[in-house]
């Protein structure tokens, strides 16, 4: 790999079992194959594109046939994940001096059994003042934090023992308690930042705007079918609308799901304009995220592009810190003293409204009426009444992003192993 960056070798891969890791007795997962799996989903190709599909614009119809699977496999991800964070920890605590935390950390189990039961709505319900972080879902998880906690010290909460699967859910409402309490935190800081200009308003008003683009990508994918440029709206959808869960949870992981969104932008834009080379690029096995914003005409974006993919990937060359400058100075008020606090919610902003010109681009095409109403929405909720259209925001995003192409990278973000691996390399 000499002329394509780590987080840009995203190019088709033959599905590869590889070899196994064994998990408890009997259970084997495929890290090779997780990777394939992983990659397909996320450039919204391969045999599982039905799930995104399901998930943007099917889900009034139940579950599809390949939902099990891809749960499953997704719990594969995240069950290596979780392992390599406990070596991690026990490898820490041992050069610390702390010699009897790794037994207590290899004494938990890899696998157990979850329950039929899923979590309740509640603790679902995304991180607003209306909903998630409303007094009585806040009561709620805090109930169960206090009970987890309790079973923690050697108490009976309940005046019995919890099952396995009572403690998985435990675990999980224990997690969500502690993301509200951070959120509610950050709103009392964010309050005494800005004192009379504070208004939990204009949460709500983005939050409609990320929600209305999304259904919009979800609209254009069901009309279109499963064709290519259907399933890149599909993940359009999907991925726009996990960002912006992410995002309320002030998690950095919003910025990758981000960069699913600006490729799969370019992906329906090439294909709504130059048809045959969209075509060629899908039957390339080397065709990159970068490969399809040019074609697209969104060379412009590529600073972004580039950014986003850091925060996409993990490996010894991560430069997180040049990533953060970008997002920084594309808002085009780096000075402002908040402007590294509303770096990612402008990357959202943006990518919101790339997804709406592109569905009202698609619905063009399909209907002029939909389209119409599509372009009232978008200049309802997104101009907001300040006069400002979609097609100029855009334009003033690209223009600032160009100016950003040469940006420098920053330093490697890791330290320590990372290092020797990068000098190998």
């Amino acid at each position: 790999m000499t002329d394509v960056e780590f987080w840009e070798d995203e190019r088709d891969t033959d599905e590869l079992q590889g070899p196994a890791i064994l998990v408890g007795d009997s259970y084997e997962v495929h890290p090779a194959a997780l990777m394939d799996f992983m990659s397909e989903l996320l450039h919204g190709r391969g045999r599982f594109v039905d799930v995104i599909r399901w998930e943007a614009c099917n889900l009034l119809e139940g579950g599809t046939d390949n939902l099990t699977e891809v749960s499953q496999l997704l719990s594969d991800v995240l069950l290596l994940n979780v392992r390599q964070v406990r070596l991690c920890l026990a490898t820490l605590a041992e050069e610390e001096g702390q010699q009897q935390i790794a037994p207590g950390l290899f004494s938990l189990p890899e696998l157990t059994y979850a329950g039929s039961a899923g979590p309740a709505d509640f603790s679902l319900f995304p991180l607003l003042p209306e909903t998630g972080l409303s007094p009585q879902v806040v009561n709620q998880l805090r109930g169960a934090a206090y009970a987890y906690e309790q079973v923690m010290h050697g108490k009976r909460p309940a005046g019995r023992l919890y099952r396995d699967d009572e403690m998985t859910l435990l675990y999980f409402y224990e997690r969500r308690a502690r993301a509200a309490n951070c959120a509610i935190k950050a709103f009392e800081s964010e309050k005494k930042i800005l004192k009379g200009e504070f208004n939990l308003d204009g949460l709500s008003s983005r939050s409609v705007m990320h929600v209305m683009a999304a259904e919009m990508a979800g609209m254009v994918s069901n009309w279109l079918g499963y064709t290519p440029q259907g399933n890149a709206a599909a993940l359009c959808s999907s991925a726009l609308r996990s960002a912006h869960w992410l995002w309320l949870e002030d998690d950095d992981r919003a910025m990758a799901l981000l960069r699913v969104v600006l490729e799969q932008c370019a992906r329906l834009r090439t294909w709504s304009s130059k048809p045959e080379k969209a075509a060629r690029l899908e039957s390339s096995a080397s065709a990159t995220p970068k490969d399809w914003l040019n074609a697209a005409g969104l060379r412009r974006l590529q600073a972004l592009n580039r950014a986003l993919g850091e925060f996409a990937h993990f490996n010894a060359k991560l430069r997180l810190e040049g990533a953060w400058d970008i997002l920084v100075k594309i808002q085009g008020d780096e000075e402002s003293a908040n402007s590294l606090f509303t770096a990612r919610g402008h990357a959202l902003d943006a990518m919101a409204a790339l997804v709406m010109t592109e569905a009202i681009r698609c619905a063009e095409s399909l209907s002029a009426a939909v389209a119409r109403a599509f372009e009232q929405i978008a200049d309802e909720v997104f101009a907001g009444g300040s006069g400002v259209g979609l097609e100029a925001s855009l334009e003033d995003l690209l223009n600032r992003a160009l100016r950003l192409k040469d940006a420098p990278r920053g330093d490697y973000s890791l330290r320590g192993p990372a290092m020797a691996v990068r000098d190998e390399e």
